[in-house]
């Protein structure tokens, strides 16, 4: 999955929109406990906004 600006693209084709959500529903249903896991193994990544803190 990648992460893009809105204005650097059009719309999501039918199969994006499909792969998103699945993803969406999946890290939905996650724990803390999960998600902390996961980046810590390396498979997710956290991605922070320069701006806060």
């Amino acid at each position: 999955m990648f992460a893009f600006a809105k204005s650097d693209r059009a719309n999501l084709s039918a199969a994006e929109l499909k792969v998103y959500r699945k993803a969406a529903s999946i890290m939905l249903e996650m724990g803390d406990g999960q998600i902390e896991t996961e980046v810590e193994a390396g498979r997710l990544v956290e991605v922070k906004n320069d701006e806060q803190d």
